[in-house]
């Protein structure tokens, strides 16, 4: 890794969600100082969005990129997958250390790739969680990252197995899963919420569906599916890189039912805390795995999958990539 300064300045450029968000504040202080930094909402509290439109949105928005980028010139600024950002780096080319983090799958957004070709042509790195699409696509490859939001340790799990999380296609797997389970004497919580198709977050979609009865947050969540022994994680086609859901279930101390089959090659994968479905989705074995003692992970394992890797590998990135 890259030699850094002391107390650093990293700004997180655009929306990275309530999680992301709680995961970055816990960076080392000691080496890293984690920013906030919404382009959109610094327009929409000018009350500019009422009279600006088309080149002159634009024009304000680089506007305050920049105002932002001169306050901090020594930071790291990881930039989201938004679209205004990715046109801003490619057509202006800062000089700052800068790198975009992808916190989903191409598969989910294909119509980012050449946005994604000319900032890297400009000179600034892409990462990527998945290392299919780092190979496919020339991305650099950085782990998963999670840190811990609830107080351990947790209450003891009333049932089996638990799944919540929208559909995507999913809901036929995870419902057969409920039902073998159930046949083999299991338990299970199945929720699927929020709209199908929708082009929202996905804590958004929890968030539109049961506000009514009280905001779910990310620990919301959390506590939700931690309420099993062991956490359903079914992935979409097309996707090789982890979800949070195996992070979740290492860092909590749950078991894993999942059918990445990538997930063998992960730092986190033991053979008594994860159960990985093969192809049929067979369940041979289950009685056995859900008996076995859980193995804990190591500190330096759960130090891989944490913010400061993440903020490491842009900060080589970036190093590698200055002329």
């Amino acid at each position: 890794m890259v030699a850094h300064q002391t107390d650093r300045p990293v700004i997180f450029v655009g929306s990275w969600g309530d999680y992301g968000k709680l995961f970055a504040l816990q960076a080392d202080r000691t080496k890293f100082e984690p920013l906030f930094f919404v382009p959109s909402e610094e327009i929409r509290k000018s009350g500019l969005l009422r009279i600006l439109r088309g080149p002159a949105t634009v024009f304000c928005y680089r506007r305050i990129i920049e105002r932002q980028l001169a306050r901090y010139p020594e930071g790291l600024f990881l930039f989201g997958e938004r679209i205004e950002g990715l046109r801003y780096l490619a057509r202006y080319r800062p000089r700052q250390a800068i790198a975009v983090v992808l916190r989903n799958p191409m598969v989910d957004q294909m119509a980012l790739l050449e946005p994604l070709r000319a900032v890297m042509a400009a000179g600034f790195p892409v990462l990527s969680f998945d290392r299919e699409d780092c190979d496919r696509y020339g991305f650099t490859f950085y782990p998963q990252y999670i840190a811990p939001v609830l107080p351990l340790p947790l209450p003891e799990p009333v049932v089996d197995f638990s799944f919540l999380g929208q559909d995507k296609g999913r809901r036929p797997v995870v419902e057969g899963l409920r039902d073998k389970l159930a046949e083999k004497g299991f338990t299970a919580s199945i929720r699927f919420a929020g709209g199908h198709g929708k082009k929202c977050g996905f804590f958004a979609k929890l968030m539109r569906k049961d506000m009514k009865k009280g905001k779910l947050s990310y620990e919301g969540y959390l506590r939700e599916i931690l309420s099993a022994r062991c956490v359903i994680d079914i992935v979409q086609k097309g996707q090789h890189g982890l979800t949070l859901r195996p992070l979740e279930a290492m860092l909590y101390g749950r078991k894993l039912l999942t059918n990445s089959r990538s997930v063998r090659e992960e730092r986190l994968f033991h053979p008594d805390n994860v159960f990985v479905l093969d192809e049929s989705g067979s369940l041979e074995g289950i009685e056995a795995f859900m008996a076995a003692p859980l193995a804990q992970a190591s500190e330096e394992t759960k130090a891989y999958y944490s913010v400061d890797t993440l903020i490491e590998t842009a900060l080589s990135a970036c190093e590698a990539r200055r002329p």
